[in-house]
């Protein structure tokens, strides 16, 4: 289904960018004072969280009422009939947040029938402002964004991979593994070529829709662990994705696939 003639891609992106800086400003003005409590499945929530997601939902409603909107937080609300969804992150890599390290983002995707067609993924505290549509590119901090193709791994290499991948996988590797504490923002340092790759644990929808899109529009692949292409359709805005997820330049994806094998139950 097409948008409505009002709207573009590209102006619903110039007009929620602002939206999620001053979201960003919100959870800087809590960062090292935020509390925190342990939800049902034993993550973490900070009210920083919670303002942020009202927030964005808040200002979502208004600009795009006849929209659906899923949060980490609230759940779904919104128009449950319409093709046009927003995933909503409030902060990515709250552990990191509440730990008062430095990498966490506020990540806003926009689905149509299931993909994401925008994102938006905003690391305050390191001044990093990721942005891209279907209609638009990938930019950073208004530079576009490429996906460089990959030279020869050597003991340098860099990659990143999410914080308990130590115990789940084997992954044959030369180079430098860490794990920043944020998959939006680990992805999101793919388009901008600074790593070679990353590796997630199985995402859910808020955390990878945005993300996605940056990603594919600078170039870059995503494909679940099996090699099938990422496709958020195949796991609803209720559960997780059904396998970790791998992004990387296309010439550079097969191979760090082979290099990865699943031991977690």
């Amino acid at each position: 289904m097409s948008l409505p003639p009002r709207f573009t891609l590209s102006s619903i992106l110039h007009g929620m960018a602002p939206v999620v800086r001053e979201a960003g400003r919100i959870a800087l003005r809590h960062f090292r004072k935020a509390s925190s409590e342990q939800k049902s499945d034993r993550s973490l929530v900070s009210q920083a969280d919670r303002e942020v997601e009202r927030f964005l939902v808040r200002e979502i409603q208004e600009r795009y009422p006849e929209h659906a909107i899923i949060g980490e937080e609230y759940g779904e609300s919104g128009n449950a009939s319409t093709d046009f969804q927003w995933a909503v992150d409030p902060i990515d890599g709250t552990s990191s947040y509440l730990s008062e390290m430095p990498v966490w983002a506020v990540s806003l995707g926009l689905l149509n029938e299931g993909r994401p067609v925008l994102g938006i993924v905003y690391a305050p505290f390191l001044d990093e402002f990721y942005e891209a549509s279907e209609e638009t590119g990938a930019v950073l901090n208004g530079k576009p964004l490429s996906v460089p193709r990959p030279g020869p791994i050597d003991d340098n290499s860099p990659l990143l991979a999410f914080s308990t991948a130590w115990k789940k996988m084997r992954l044959r590797f030369p180079g430098k593994v860490w794990a920043h504490g944020s998959t939006a923002v680990h992805v999101a340092t793919v388009a901008k070529g600074t790593v070679l790759g990353a590796i997630c644990d199985p995402p859910r929808l808020w955390d990878i829709a945005a993300a996605e899109v940056i990603v594919r529009k600078a170039g870059g692949d995503l494909r679940f662990l099996s090699g099938q292409p990422m496709d958020t359709r195949r796991f609803t805005s209720k559960h997780k994705a059904p396998e970790a997820v791998v992004a990387a330049h296309p010439v550079f994806i097969e191979d760090l696939l082979s290099r990865i094998e699943w031991i977690a139950e």
